[in-house]
């Protein structure tokens, strides 16, 4: 499957059950990633939809929300 014919993130994260639909959830991220490769920021640090240029920052975020929100309940 092409980068151009991968569904976007949103559209499986619903999906995610086992280790197959996670594998291709994360195949989703990378693909939707990958074009915003190279792309200019705006003023408070987004490449379009994308905030995080690295998997620490990514992953610190993702810890920052999770605990701020209860993981999305708050």
């Amino acid at each position: 499957m092409s980068i151009k014919d991968m569904r976007e993130p949103h559209e499986i994260l619903d999906e995610v059950k086992d280790e197959e639909s996670f594998l291709l959830f994360v195949k989703s991220l990378f693909a939707d990633r990958e074009l915003h490769e190279g792309k200019s920021k705006d003023k408070v640090s987004f490449t379009e939809d994308w905030a995080n240029d690295s998997i620490r920052g990514f992953l610190e975020a993702a810890v920052a929300w999770a605990e701020d929100s209860d993981f999305g309940i708050h």
